[in-house]
């Protein structure tokens, strides 16, 4: 409906209202997937089923630059509403509807031992009420770093094509190319933490692996006057938030949360950090203004410096 809007806006007010009806809707899909997730999984394989579902993301993000530019040179701006609109209903609604079931228990091919096994590897409920978790100093560390988890999301996806064209003078097409091929990595990387953070039953560690990567590459990119330095840094920073911490942030709300509260759980946190991270691209420009990209890209080290602190907490409390 919001890209429907969008295409048939005549002003600036409805595209601000399209806007926001695409905030509403996109604000329960991650508490939704997490609990489903957790009805769907045991704890012990989540960590793979959550980067299967972040892979869908990463694919849409390698694949958008692409089919917008595309879209644009043949139609203009409102086809790519149009052209995202038909993917919506032809694509997605179809799949949520005839392929997603709220349990387990209503599948026709799923036996009683595997039901068996998916209900007997979860965490304790314990009480009833989120305020367990809203006690924990635990639970706001992994906010804190699903915050600047969002701060790289949208700052570097914001302003990494910006950069490219204005710092780097590539052409629209030629930035879209290296962030697919940005988002191409995090396809292999995702799967790949998945898979360990179950294994090593581990999660936090690969937040503190994530930030640092990101930290590392992204302080090759301020040092460095190189096009092809810089292009590697900004790819690996990328690679480093949306192929490790992004899995890993959710991966910890599992470790923390019990089946019961994770959907309130994963609300509270991404609400909070969607908010204060929705500021990123604003603060990244302001600095851009004053003193360049090299000031936004510091801004974004101390940001991951940060979520790199959390996982380390995180991961000596044995998250």
């Amino acid at each position: 409906m919001s890209t429907l809007v969008a295409a048939a806006a005549s002003g600036v007010l409805m595209l601000m209202v399209s806007r926001a009806i695409l905030g509403g809707a996109e604000g329960f899909l991650w508490p939704a997937a997490n609990a489903l997730t957790a009805r769907w999984f045991p704890l012990s394989e989540r960590g793979r089923a959550k980067s299967i579902w972040i892979n869908g993301i990463n694919i849409g993000l390698a694949v958008s630059g692409l089919l917008v530019n595309g879209v644009l040179a043949m139609g203009g701006w409102r086809a790519v509403f149009i052209v995202f609109s038909a993917l919506a209903l032809l694509v997605c609604v179809p799949a949520v509807f005839f392929g997603v079931r709220d349990d387990p228990a209503d599948h026709p091919r799923i036996s009683p031992e595997e039901l068996a096994i998916i209900r007997g590897d979860t965490l304790d409920p314990g009480d009833s009420t989120l305020a367990r978790e809203l006690r924990t100093g635990a639970y706001w560390l992994a906010v804190i770093a699903w915050t600047a988890n969002n701060f790289g999301v949208f700052g570097l996806a914001t302003w990494f094509p910006t950069y490219l064209e204005k710092n780097e003078n590539l052409s629209p097409g030629t930035a879209s190319l290296y962030i697919a091929l940005a988002f191409i990595l995090c396809l292999i990387a995702g799967p790949l933490v998945g898979w360990a953070s179950d294994k090593l039953n581990r999660k936090a560690v690969w937040l503190l692996a994530g930030f640092g990567i990101a930290v590392v590459f992204l302080a090759l990119t301020w040092a460095s006057k190189g096009i092809g330095v810089q292009l590697t840094g900004v790819i690996g920073a990328i690679v480093g938030i949306e192929g490790f911490t992004t899995i890993a942030g959710q991966a910890v709300l599992h470790s923390l949360t019990p089946n019961e509260r994770i959907g309130r759980a994963v609300g509270i946190m991404s609400g909070t950090s969607n908010f204060i991270a929705a500021f990123s691209a604003t603060i990244m420009g302001a600095l851009i203004g004053v003193g360049g990209f090299s000031a936004a890209f510091t801004f974004l080290m101390v940001v991951f410096a940060v979520g790199a602190l959390c996982g380390l907490l995180l991961h000596r409390a044995r998250y």
